[in-house]
């Protein structure tokens, strides 16, 4: 009689595992095709396509390693990607594209676990976290690092003695102007100085603290670098006389002091290198029982979840359909009154959207422009990447901060920019609404539109924006205010019960 309690050794092992896991990226293609979109569009994150052949390369530096260890299907991996798939799932549903994403990585790396098992991930374990830096994953941190580079070339100027004044993200000095705008915030040297500084500390250290003291200084180096930078383009652009670091030399100029601030780094760290005391072929401790035919049911049931996922997500996406009525504006009172559509003035560059509306109030106190881009698609995302502020040519943006206002006995915090245009500066208060919620926070109103997408409800959602041109000296308009005052409450009920009396009718015109 044949023994099957030693079969599965690496032949098999690695067979099953291509199949698994070529069997998660046909179905979860779409998923993929969304982070290589990402990788292709933006620079941020175009260090995304060297990820998994840097995963490639450290698997196959490991293989000595890798050829000691007894592939063993786990339950422990099994469990581990039903939760990946699970929440794989519950993002797909929701449209957070991101947790989509890490989702399916994790799926990728739990996939490893229920195929081959515990003892592989190991002696595999920092190549297989290395594939969450293909995710792109960081945007959200690029209004902070903006104002820490603004605030930190105002300091650096003032000890220069540089006359300098700054208002939001414009800074002024007496040769011009400069504004630190979403390029300059640094991300792109963040990532990937986090991503090769990761690589980096791998392979020159051996212990943990060495690695994670190196890690540290490649997330904090590169933000104060930035600030650096920053401030040494404003001080070449002021010696200079306007004529040096202010067109694609700038650009130039940031990424050879990015190069060499990395040469640097790797230079000092590599200083420090440690080697192996042993051979990097010495067997991981083998115990356990021998894997048994039956164990085989791991792999087939990793399979079956895999192909569970798409279909679910299919169907939980087919459901929970309805038409529903487009957000509309309120009916003018108290001495303002409507204008034609055209002279809302701002329109946000938001896409996707299922209706818009652009109308105008007018009082003796003003004219403030409303728009309200509606999402009423079960389909539709109102957060998404392409959807921006500003589209237009020659607009910048120099404060975007949540400011606290009246409306009626209540306090609401909105959102509030300060738009530089062509035409005089105009000031912007908007809000996101999904439902009767409001909230000045993309990722909230990620958060609110995911939970009514799993609730398979039908949910009218909305951008809303009110602006003015900026008088002299305001820190919030009170045209802008009086206007919120009257139809504040108005507003967010047009936005959420659009049939409502205080409401223009749908179809009687914009």
């Amino acid at each position: 009689m044949t023994d099957t309690r030693s079969f599965y050794r690496w032949p098999l092992a690695a067979l099953v595992f291509a199949i698994v896991l070529t069997a998660l990226c046909l179905l979860y293609r779409s998923t993929l095709a969304s982070m290589v979109q990402v990788w292709s569009e933006s620079e941020t994150f175009s260090h995304g396509f060297l990820v998994f052949p840097a995963v490639a390369f450290l698997i196959y530096r490991a293989r000595e390693r890798l050829a000691l260890v007894h592939p063993r299907p786990s339950l422990i991996g099994l469990l581990l990607l039903i939760i990946s798939l699970a929440l794989w799932f519950v993002a797909r549903v929701g449209a957070v594209q991101v947790a989509e994403q890490f989702a399916l990585v994790a799926a990728m790396f739990a996939c490893v676990w229920a195929v081959l098992g515990g003892k592989v991930v190991r002696a595999a374990l920092f190549a297989l976290l290395f594939m969450f830096f293909a995710v792109p994953f960081g945007d959200f941190v690029i209004p902070s690092l903006m104002r820490f580079t603004a605030w930190f070339v105002v300091k650096a100027i003032e000890l220069s003695g540089i006359p300098v004044y700054r208002d939001g993200f414009m800074l002024s000095i007496p040769g011009g102007d400069f504004e630190v705008a979403k390029a300059c915030s640094g991300i792109r040297y963040l990532i990937a100085s986090l991503s090769l500084g990761s690589f980096f500390a791998y392979l020159t250290f051996r212990s943990l603290s060495r690695r994670l003291i190196f890690v540290a200084a490649a997330f904090v180096l590169p933000i104060l670098a930035n600030g650096l930078r920053a401030y040494g383009i404003v001080l070449i652009a002021h010696l200079s006389n306007m004529q040096y670091a202010v067109g694609v030399d700038h650009l130039i100029y940031g990424w050879l002091f990015f190069g060499v601030l990395m040469f640097l780094m790797f230079f000092v760290g590599g200083r420090f290198a440690e080697h192996d005391d042993e051979p990097s072929t010495a067997p991981l401790p083998m115990r356990g029982r021998p894997v048994t035919a039956p164990a085989m049911v791991v792999p087939a049931l990793a399979v079956i979840a895999i192909v569970l996922g798409p279909s679910l997500a299919q169907r939980a996406l087919a459901g929970g359909g309805g038409a529903l009525v487009a957000a509309t504006v309120p009916v003018a009172v108290d001495g303002w009154r409507k204008l034609p559509a055209d002279g809302a003035g701002y329109v946000p560059a938001f896409k996707n959207f299922d209706d818009l509306k652009r109308v105008a109030y007018e009082s003796p106190l003003g004219t403030v422009g409303v728009t309200v881009h509606s999402y009423t698609d079960r389909q539709a995302e109102l957060v998404r990447a392409g959807n921006i502020f500003i589209g237009t040519k020659g607009h910048k943006i120099i404060r975007n901060e949540p400011v606290q206002i009246k409306v009626g006995a209540v306090t609401w915090t909105v959102g509030h920019i300060d738009m530089l245009e062509f035409a005089p500066r105009r000031m912007i208060l908007y809000w996101y609404q999904v439902g009767e919620r409001r909230t000045n926070s993309p990722n909230v109103a990620k958060l609110y539109e995911w939970v009514a997408r799993l609730r398979g409800k039908p949910t009218r959602r909305a951008l809303v924006t009110v602006s003015t041109p900026m008088a002299q000296g305001e820190d919030v308009s009170q045209v802008l205010l009086a206007f919120l005052r009257v139809h504040g409450e108005r507003l967010a009920l047009c936005v959420s019960a659009p049939d409502s009396a205080d409401c223009v009718r749908p179809g009687a015109g914009d």
